[in-house]
């Protein structure tokens, strides 16, 4: 009986260590797999940086163009905004 009981403990023990190995292995490949979406993320993000200097760059540009062209549409500035009677 005792060898019967020891038996069934490896047993027990030899069906834990394949799920633990099975666990172990999803892991890894859960692991892999989102090593590549992070790697994703990184190209996603280096490229939205890069569209993020084109855009500043454009407003650096046409920012004091629209700033002076409606300072200048301001009545003060209009030479014809008095009209004589």
């Amino acid at each position: 009986m005792s060898g019967e009981i020891d038996r069934s403990i490896q047993l027990d023990i030899l069906n834990h260590t394949a799920r633990d190995g099975s666990t172990q292995l999803d892991i890894l490949e859960n692991t892999a797999r989102d090593g590549l979406i992070q790697l994703d993320i990184l190209k996603n993000t280096a490229r939205d940086g890069s569209n993020m200097k084109v855009l500043a760059v454009l407003t650096a540009l046409f920012l004091p163009g629209t700033f002076m062209a409606v300072s200048l549409s301001l009545p003060p500035f209009k030479r014809n905004s008095i009209t004589s009677r």
